[in-house]
Parts: structure tokens; sequence; C-alpha cells
């Protein structure tokens, strides 16, 4: 049965499951936090104290995996593994005692604290810029929690923000699985190539200049978000029909807008094409150059043995 078990779980089907299974765990994670901002006000839901808390088991969850896969890392690997118990017992503690001002303040608190507190050992680890811009960042964000806590508004308001905070690591971590593969600068070389970061912020000058012609020159957009709403509809080319407009400068416009949006479109086509051809080329040197397996590097390593072998002889022999 082990037998079996290790010649299934080969090193890719291992990394398959890792990337699903964590995956799955940050939606799961993400459903609390719109739960709670959604659903959290209306009669007979549970409260966003209650969801918020319950997310901390997921993320104690999402930790002790963090653990396992940095376990050839010490530091790293306990630094997961102690943030995943201190979660599983804050929720513990957090929904027995219940809501009120003092275990808001402190849900709040453990949250932003740990969070920070988990940044020192990859300071320690990597030394890198952007994680010491990141951790002095998180400080100042605590900094403000601690400054407007004192008032009971403050607090509905900070329940919110620590939802939202939860909500933006979620969507940022599974945005991070979902490109890990990709090869930046092979994209970022393509699109100084094609110029569709020029196109792109072309665009949005005109979405958000175009909407507030469209708010002030026609009757039909009460507001500037259904103006902004109105744009994104005609660039995308979706066309949902809640908004159009009437005049004839906001037809013009729109046909304006509609057109740069089919280049754009185009344009990020192109962007995509050669990016896959550009990654395809490279995994092809880089299977050409490289052993794949270690049976292959056996056998290249045997190669070198036998032509030292057969040069030893011939170097005896001119002595």
């Amino acid at each position: 049965m082990k037998n079996a078990l290790k010649k299934f779980l080969t090193p890719e089907r291992k990394l398959i499951i890792s990337f699903v299974s964590e995956t799955l765990l940050w939606i799961v994670l993400l459903l609390f936090p719109i739960f709670a901002l959604a659903f959290g006000q209306r009669p007979g839901a549970p409260s966003p104290y209650v969801m918020t808390t319950c997310s901390f088991f997921v993320y104690a969850l999402i930790l002790a995996h963090h653990g396992y896969r940095n376990r050839y890392n010490l530091i790293l690997s306990l630094n997961d593994y102690i943030s995943s118990g201190l979660f599983i017992i804050a929720a513990i503690v957090l929904l027995v005692l219940g809501a009120n001002s003092a275990t808001l303040v402190a849900l709040m608190a453990f949250f932003y604290a740990l969070f920070i507190l988990r940044r020192i050992p990859r300071l320690v680890v990597y030394h890198k810029p952007r994680h010491i811009l990141f951790a002095i960042l998180l400080w100042v964000l605590l900094g403000v929690f601690i400054i407007t806590v004192f008032t009971d508004e403050a607090l509905t308001l900070g329940i919110m923000v620590l939802d939202l905070a939860i909500l933006s690591i979620a969507i940022v971590n599974i945005m991070a699985i979902a490109f890990s593969r990709i090869k930046l600068g092979v994209l970022l070389k393509i699109i100084r190539k094609t110029f569709v970061g020029e196109i792109l912020f072309g665009l949005i000058t005109l979405i958000f200049v175009f909407s507030l012609l469209f708010y002030t020159m026609e009757e039909g957009f009460a507001t500037y978000g259904d103006a902004l709403w109105y744009s994104f509809a005609v660039v995308t080319t979706i066309g949902f029909g809640d908004f159009f407009a009437k005049g004839l400068i906001g037809r013009l416009l729109t046909v304006i807008l509609g057109i740069y949006g089919i280049i754009v479109v185009a344009a990020l086509t192109s962007v995509i094409v050669n990016f896959y051809q550009e990654s395809t080329k490279l995994s092809d040197v880089d299977t050409q150059n490289k052993p794949v397996t270690l049976d292959e590097i056996a056998r290249e390593a045997e190669k070198d043995m036998d032509a030292k072998t057969e040069e030893q002889p011939k170097e005896g022999k001119n002595s």
C-alpha cells in the first residue's frame, strides 16, 4: 500500500495537490468576510463578530499548511505552526467570551499584531527591501488601529476594516497562487515591446474623462458612478442596457470609447499569445540544456566518466 502510494504521489502530483488544497482554503477564508460584510446585519444571520472569529480557524489551517510546506526551513516552519496554534486558541476564547467592546478590540488587536509579528522571521531569513517596507506599513496600520478604537463608532468600522483586510489577504494569495508559474520578466518584456502599458493608461484616462462628460452632458446619468458603470459596459462591449446615451455628443463619445475598447482587447490578445510563445521557447531551451530526471543526470555523468577514461590511455601513449 505504501509503495503504491509513493508511486502515485510523484513530485508533480504533490505540487498539484498542494496548490489545489491551498487555493481551496483561501477560497473558504474568502467567504467568511464576504458573509460578514454582506449578511451580518440581516435578521437571523450570524453576527460579523462570529463569522470573523470563525475565519481564524480557516487561517490556522492555512498556516499549518504553510508550516508543512516550509518544513525544510526550521524558522519559517516553527513560525507558521506557532501562529496556527495561536489563531485556534484565540478563536476559541473569543467565541466563548462573546461580542462586546473588549473582545472586539482584542479580536482586531490580535489579528493585526500576530500578522505583523509573523513578518519578523521572514525579515531574518530573506532581508529583502519589500519585506521591510511591508512590515513598516503593517506597523503603521496597527498604530492607526490603536488610535481609532477608543470610540464605539470606531469599533463597528474597525470590524469592517478587519473583514476587508482578511478579504484582501485572501484575494492577493489566490492571485499569487494562480500567477505563480508566470514568468514576469518575459511578460514585462512583451508589454514594453507591444506598448500595452501606454494603451491601458490611455483607456483608463478615457474612461474617467468620458464618464465625467457623460455625467455632465447626459440626463440619463444621475451620479458619476452611473457614468463610470456605463463606460465600463461600453469598453468591455457587454452593453447591459440599464444606461444609455441619448444626445449626439454622448453617442459620439460612446463610439470612440467602444472602438478604443476593441483596440485594447486586440492588444491584450496579442500579449497573451506572444507570452505563451516565448514561454514555450524558454521551456524548450531549458529541457534541451538541462537533464530533466535523475536517471538522465546519471547517464550524463557516466558519459563524462567514459570520456575521461578514454582520454587517459591516449595521454599515456603520447608521453
